[in-house]
């Protein structure tokens, strides 16, 4: 190129041009280079993030919506109670109490946790009465004399029994009768069982009682599971905290009377003339709880069989109260009854134990949803209060005396079954 160049400002601003345009061709160059090289670090240092993130994993808690919930629903019933009564070594009670049906139902909801790390759950257990069997058999050692008075047997006879079942309250009173002239087959002097009669009595009646007397055993579970095991043979443990609470009420039948002016039958809470005793029932208690469950996955997991073991050491505290009732005493001075009121209650603090176990099937419907069936037996140890020896007072003259007992604990042992569905988000 061939430029004439003139000295003054027209040659120094061709020189100035020809740095400027060389500068500007080497910037041309570098940029995109530059540009380049910092994209690739950028997305090196983003990948480098990533990577650090997938290394560290999800949060203790997921990142994912994880909730599990169960509802099952089902039907109990309890095993026989029998708080016998003794008064004296001749007035005992037999009674018998048992929950013949019950609601029950059980209620779950939990979290479970990312990379097999197991879950917590609620888990809330009830059983609500809906009816019930009562017996009470008034027992005496005593037989009735047709020559006067009475005559001591060899062993204890029925005089009262009272049933209660489906609403309905049904009493009967018999008159065991021995006759030494003519009723003493082995001439030994004795009423034996074999030589005694049994006549029905007017005094029994039938009327309209309870169907339910409010019985309800709940508890509320707070624990930690975690899985182990292979894929045909797998198993569940659980540990953590249980609340139990149970309310309701237990009849007794007793003899409130131990002098007898006319009829031995008298005397005894028939339901009508002496109302049976009442006891109020209350008892609370917290305490750790685990369980273990072993199940059989078969059909690729579709359908499984368990069977699962429950404990829970509970420290419990528990009331009962009878309310008023009265007793009869006698006024020796004109052999004349009358009714007294006293009051039973009693206070108890105890450690007592929970057991269960149930067994059953799960299968798998779809991504989540479960449906549930199975047989259980929950035992609650100790749950109940009741007395089993009873003193009142016999006299007009220890009338002022309240009635004293002797107490002792029983356990509510309830059976069932339960279905229904569990479905983890």
């Amino acid at each position: 190129m061939s430029v004439a160049v003139r000295p003054g400002w027209g040659g120094f601003q061709l020189k100035f041009n020809r740095r400027f345009a060389t500068a500007a061709l080497a910037l041309a160059l570098v940029l995109p280079v530059w540009a380049t090289s910092a994209a690739l670090a950028q997305d090196e240092a983003q990948q480098a993030e990533g990577e650090a993130e997938e290394e560290k994993g999800p949060g203790f808690w997921g990142n994912k919506f994880a909730l599990y919930v169960e509802v099952l629903a089902g039907e109990s019933a309890s095993e026989d109670i029998e708080p016998d009564i003794v008064v004296s070594e001749t007035l005992v009670t037999r009674n018998t109490y048992s929950i013949d049906t019950a609601d029950h139902g059980r209620v779950v909801f939990g979290w479970k946790l990312p990379e097999e790390k197991g879950g917590f759950r609620v888990s809330f257990t009830g059983h609500k009465e809906t009816d019930f069997i009562f017996d009470s058999r008034g027992t005496r050692f005593d037989v009735a004399n047709p020559l006067g008075g009475v005559t001591q047997g060899n062993e204890r006879v029925e005089w009262w029994n009272v049933h209660i079942q489906n609403g309905q309250l049904v009493s009967t009173a018999t008159v065991p009768t021995w006759n030494p002239l003519t009723d003493d087959a082995d001439g030994g002097g004795d009423a034996d069982i074999e030589e005694i009669t049994f006549a029905p009595s007017t005094l029994g009646v039938s009327r309209s009682a309870a169907t339910s007397l409010q019985n309800q055993v709940q508890t509320l579970d707070l624990v930690y599971h975690r899985n182990w095991g292979g894929r045909l043979v797998d198993a569940q443990w659980e540990g953590g905290l249980r609340y139990f609470a149970y309310e309701g009420n237990l009849p007794i039948g007793s003899w409130l009377r131990t002098g007898f002016n006319t009829s031995p039958s008298e005397g005894f809470t028939d339901g009508v003339g002496l109302n049976l005793i009442n006891f109020n029932q209350e008892a609370t208690g917290i305490g750790p709880t685990g369980s273990a469950e072993i199940r059989v996955n078969l059909l690729r997991g579709k359908l499984v069989l368990y069977g699962k073991g429950r404990f829970a050491f509970i420290i419990q505290d528990m009331e009962t109260d009878s309310g008023d009732f009265f007793t009869l005493v006698r006024d020796q001075a004109n052999n004349s009854v009358f009714p007294v009121a006293t009051r039973l209650r009693r206070e108890l603090s105890k450690d007592v134990w929970h057991s269960g176990a149930e067994f059953g099937a799960r299968g798998k419907l779809s991504n989540g949803l479960t449906i549930h069936a199975g047989y259980f037996v929950h035992v609650y140890h100790d749950a109940i209060l009741l007395p089993t020896e009873l003193a009142i007072p016999t006299t007009l003259n220890e009338a002022g005396q309240p009635a004293e007992a002797l107490y002792k604990t029983r356990d509510w042992r309830m059976d069932g079954w339960r279905a229904g569905v569990s479905y983890q988000f």
